[in-house]
């Protein structure tokens, strides 16, 4: 009479086994790993709610203080400290956004994004929003140059002291270059090309408003 004998092999034991145990582990070990480094990565590029700031290009004393909802308030003896202030500020809570922006209205996103926007900047210079945003301010009065001149140096101290950037600038690879004056302006420009963006139908409202 013949018997049947059966064997079972234990999955740690066998080679898959101990492979698909090693690929747990290496995914484990990587997913702590990212859940610890990505709120360090987040925090060091916060700046302290309170303490004291020196830095050069400020003529008298600032306070910066914010509300409960992070609201900053900016108290200056000058417009010029108030203006510097305030790229200092913007730049500590919008820094990422702001260059986005800038290099969106220079037809420069690209440079940040990658090739896969070329169109997008292509679009933006042959609309020609740089140039009509350079033209426009150049000829402003040196008064109101002013405070996109004093914005610019307030950003670029903060990027001189800052030693950590927000956690899309490591994971895009982008340094960002010195904040130039012309920079805030862009930003009105493309502000104002989005405005635009109904001027058909306001030309049509206004067409129906001549008949009617």
């Amino acid at each position: 009479m013949n018997q049947k004998t059966s064997s079972s092999v234990n999955p740690i034991n066998s080679r898959a086994g101990r492979a698909t145990l090693i690929t747990l582990l290496i995914i484990f070990f990587a997913v702590v790993a990212v859940c610890f480094s990505v709120p360090r990565l987040l925090q060091r590029s916060v700046d302290a709610p309170t303490g004291l700031v020196e830095i050069d290009g400020l003529e008298d004393k600032v306070t910066i203080r914010r509300d409960q909802l992070g609201v900053p308030f900016i108290e200056a003896q000058n417009e010029n400290d108030l203006h510097f202030a305030l790229g200092y500020t913007t730049a500590s809570d919008r820094l990422w956004q702001m260059y986005v922006l800038s290099r969106l209205a220079q037809g420069r996103i690209s440079e940040i994004a990658g090739e896969d926007l070329l169109n997008v900047d292509i679009y933006i210079r042959t609309l020609g929003v740089k140039h009509l945003t350079d033209m426009l301010y150049q000829n402003l009065e040196e008064k109101y140059k002013m405070p996109f001149i004093q914005f610019a140096r307030g950003v670029n101290a903060y990027l001189e002291t800052k030693k950590h950037l927000p956690l899309e600038f490591i994971l895009s690879g982008y340094t960002p270059d010195p904040w130039e004056p012309q920079d805030g302006a862009y930003i009105f420009g493309l502000i104002n090309l989005v405005m635009a963006g109904n001027m058909m139908e306001e030309l049509a409202f206004l067409q129906f408003a001549g008949k009617m």
